[in-house]
């Protein structure tokens, strides 16, 4: 049989139309199995979203509920144990409310919740624990990420050592017009039941870093027996 040109041609160029159909096919197929899969995962990642939303929305309300429930049950029989529900009601209240979008709140209402916490821990500790506070704050709109001086100072209850008279926990809070200053020092326990992985003070480090840039510092200082944060921002 004698293939003339023309026939050589177009049977490559029929050649060539069924390969690109054949590529098509094959292309249609792997995209709309990856669109499948995008589809199953967008769809997995929704529910897990939804889940969340449902949980967030149920357990606060849920704990509070349940908070209140406690409180009414022992005012009348304990009224310390009480107060300190009330106590906790009003910082889980505090850190789950929705504030600004960066996540900020007025310098007084932070040192607020903070001495919430040191009241709380008083009171579970039979007033025992060994703590100086100093507060001085210039009224003025400053505002700092939230939980902030609370991390700092929940992380000394943690791993302090409160129950040497003569090393107490030390916190300091001054703030000017111009200056932020907070500290928190301790000494630390003879042995560490909880160790810490630094996420929460890395976390907080990050957030100065973002509002703040360089007119802030964060300073920790640690030898064998104390340990310290410092908090510095210019207004």
């Amino acid at each position: 049989l004698t293939v003339t040109p023309q026939i050589f041609i177009w049977t490559l160029f029929v050649l060539d139309i069924l390969m690109l159909l054949v590529s098509i096919f094959i292309a249609s197929i792997i995209t709309s199995n990856e669109m499948l899969k995008r589809k199953e995962g967008l769809e997995k990642e929704k529910l897990r979203a939804e889940l969340a939303a449902i949980k967030y929305q149920i357990n606060p309300h849920f704990l509070f509920n349940s908070l209140s429930f406690i409180y009414t049950k022992t005012i009348k029989t304990s009224p310390e144990a009480a107060h300190a529900v009330n106590l906790l009601s009003g910082i889980m209240s505090y850190a789950l409310d929705d504030w600004d979008e960066q996540g900020t709140v007025p310098l007084g209402m932070e040192a607020e919740q903070m001495k919430r916490v040191i009241e709380m821990n008083q009171i579970r500790f039979n007033h025992t624990l060994n703590i100086k506070y100093h507060e001085y704050i210039e009224p003025d709109d400053a505002k700092i990420p939230i939980l902030s001086f609370v991390t700092l100072v929940e992380n000394a209850f943690k791993h302090g050592d409160l129950n040497d008279e003569n090393n107490p926990v030390m916190i300091k809070l001054n703030a000017t017009k111009d200056k932020i200053y907070f500290m928190v020092s301790n000494k630390k326990k003879k042995e560490m039941l909880e160790r810490s992985h630094g996420i929460g003070l890395s976390n907080l480090k990050q957030r100065l870093e973002l509002m703040y840039g360089d007119k802030q510092s964060f300073i920790v200082k640690e030898d064998e027996a104390d340990y310290s944060n410092e908090i510095i921002i210019n207004l």
